[in-house]
């Protein structure tokens, strides 16, 4: 399980999920403020774990890829 989750400053985050990330017993980790970079880095990682996980997933349908 992971320990850490990192994500931006951005308000669409809100009071909950900083609350359900304790909840899970993981320990939440904003990126600085005002520093561009860190958001690359996080967008980058996302976008990795996201191509690696669905080019070995097949769509049985129409409705399924919706999903993705």
């Amino acid at each position: 399980m992971a320990r850490y989750l990192t994500y931006d400053r951005d308000s669409k985050y809100g009071l909950e999920v900083p609350a359900t990330v304790r909840e899970m017993g993981m320990e939440s980790l904003r990126t600085s403020w005002r520093n561009p970079w860190q958001n690359g880095v996080a967008e980058r990682w996302v976008g990795s774990c996201r191509h690696e996980l669905l080019d070995h997933v097949i769509p049985a349908n129409e409705y399924t890829c919706a999903d993705f």
